[in-house]
């Protein structure tokens, strides 16, 4: 069993937060990461992604910086 928290962050929309979890987890995953590690960033790219207005996505440096605290 595996759990990572969620940066705290500003919440501006939740729109494509999964969807952006999914696309980091998938991305890990694919470059041979472990479990642990594709779930860290996809819960970074989840917290880049409720920093941004409606559907734009999250920006990599977001979710770079944020990614220790996942």
């Amino acid at each position: 069993r595996l759990f990572s928290r969620a940066a705290k962050v500003r919440v501006r929309s939740t729109v494509g937060a999964g969807d952006s979890f999914v696309a980091a987890f998938v991305l890990a995953l694919s470059r041979g990461q472990s479990n642990a590690e594709a779930l860290a960033l996809g819960s970074a790219a989840a917290s880049a992604a409720v920093m941004t207005d409606a559907t734009q996505l999250c920006r990599l440096e977001d979710v770079m910086r944020l990614l220790p605290e996942c």
